[in-house]
């Protein structure tokens, strides 16, 4: 069964790159999220020389990936702006930003989190 969606956290991209299987995701699921914090900080901040092949699966042509600012929609902003204040206490910011997304939208989509998945 293919998921409809997925927020994905920066982990499990660079687990999946480290063993050159990023295309699992794609099995798996029609589309994932990213943040677009997750994007510009975790990853570029830790994934060291496995950046280059994360970065190439997301900008590739048929990409099932898509970055998400949403600071530049307005819609996703008012939406999320409340539970990332709630949230970024408890958690570090890139599992809030994925958390937000999950509860904001209100879509069954699954938060993508180390090498496991788990519906939040």
């Amino acid at each position: 069964m293919r998921y409809s969606g997925a927020i994905s956290d920066a982990d499990i991209l660079i687990n999946l790159a480290m063993v050159n299987r990023l295309d699992i995701l794609k099995l798996l699921f029609k589309e994932i999220i990213i943040p677009q914090f997750v994007y510009d900080i975790e990853i570029k901040k830790n994934a060291g020389r496995y950046y280059g092949l994360i970065n190439e699966a997301i900008h590739k042509d048929g990409r099932i990936f898509k970055i998400v600012d949403r600071k530049k929609d307005i819609y996703i902003n008012i939406l999320t702006r409340d539970i990332i204040e709630d949230k970024k206490m408890v958690i570090g910011p890139g599992e809030s930003k994925c958390a937000v997304y999950v509860q904001a939208l209100r879509i069954p989509k699954t938060h993508l989190k180390g090498s496991i998945e788990k519906p939040l």
